[in-house]
């Protein structure tokens, strides 16, 4: 009953190694179909470092079975993880899906497959997702928040067929339906400017799509009480963002979890996300503000010592 995992890389072969390793320590790889993906190089400078990719993903890692999808141009981001998950769910009728700097849990796998076993058949449920935020949860229960993620992941063949990619249709619908606040979390993310910038070309994301169709929809996504998942490429390696510990949260050695039977957002789990993010957006702001002023009291420095 396990799931195939799809494990995207491209340019970083240390972090797509410890990728690797950190999914072989799960006891259900050694029972599991992995496919890897490393897409192509855009230039002949990264041509070994994608050869490095490709070498490591060929070590022996103990998992059941292994296929290797090899580009060999650079697709980019977006559209490589869009097709990859695609050609999987060919064959499958479930997914997980990590990408190159994420570090997983040895139990991420079992929280995964339970999670996609129990909610395969309500389609109210979009994916099931493997980080949880620096925030502080009360209780043992997982929680169910709207929309979709991208940090250790997965879902369903019918959800994933029911997802619009069109970032202009995926805007119009939300300006449609007047739900842009509450798709920014109260105001305090900047999801619907991401998806801008997506339109306009700024960006490379098919996560922003992904999780702004299910929002459209109305379904949610399973969160753990604690995190299963590490963000490894938050070090400014990665294709999008700065080096950044704002999510970083201790990885979680929980091997049971209790899966709510009630299928509605947790409103208290939204809360605490919403006060996460707007501390986090302060934070930011006073970072630039003493950046700035750093900026002038080191000009000033040099004025004077001529």
């Amino acid at each position: 009953m396990n799931s195939p995992v799809l494990v995207l890389g491209y340019n970083r072969p240390y972090h797509l190694e410890r990728a690797l390793m950190a999914l072989s320590l799960n006891e259900e790889s050694k029972l599991t179909d992995f496919y890897i993906s490393i897409d192509g190089p855009k230039n002949s400078s990264e041509s070994i470092l994608v050869d490095a990719c490709q070498k490591i993903a060929r070590l022996d890692y103990g998992f059941l079975n292994k296929k290797y999808l090899f580009n060999e141009f650079n697709q980019g981001l977006a559209e490589t993880v869009i097709s990859r998950v695609s050609n999987v769910l060919e064959n499958h009728d479930s997914v997980i899906v990590v990408e190159d700097d994420l570090v997983v849990s040895k139990h991420f796998l079992r929280y995964m497959n339970n999670g996609l076993q129990k909610y395969r058949l309500d389609e109210h449920v979009a994916s099931i997702h493997g980080y949880q935020y620096p925030v502080q949860l009360i209780g043992k229960e997982c929680v169910f928040l709207r929309g979709a993620d991208c940090w250790g992941w997965g879902t369903w063949k019918n959800r994933w067929n029911a997802a619009e990619f069109d970032s202009d249709i995926l805007l119009d619908q939300i300006n449609a339906k007047g739900i842009r606040k509450s798709f920014d979390l109260g105001g305090y993310k900047n999801n619907y400017k991401l998806l801008n910038k997506q339109k306009n070309g700024e960006i490379d994301s098919w996560a922003i799509r992904w999780h702004a169709s299910m929002f459209i929809q109305n379904r949610l996504t399973l969160y753990p009480t604690e995190t299963l998942v590490v963000n490894n490429g938050l070090d400014g390696s990665g294709s999008h963002g700065d080096f950044s510990s704002d999510f970083y949260s201790e990885l979680s050695n929980k091997t049971e979890w209790i899966f709510p039977s009630q299928i509605v957002e947790s409103k208290i789990y939204k809360k605490l996300l919403i006060k996460y993010f707007k501390l986090l957006r302060n934070k930011r702001y006073y970072r630039k503000i003493n950046k700035f002023l750093a900026g002038i009291i080191c000009n000033l420095y040099k004025v004077v010592s001529k």
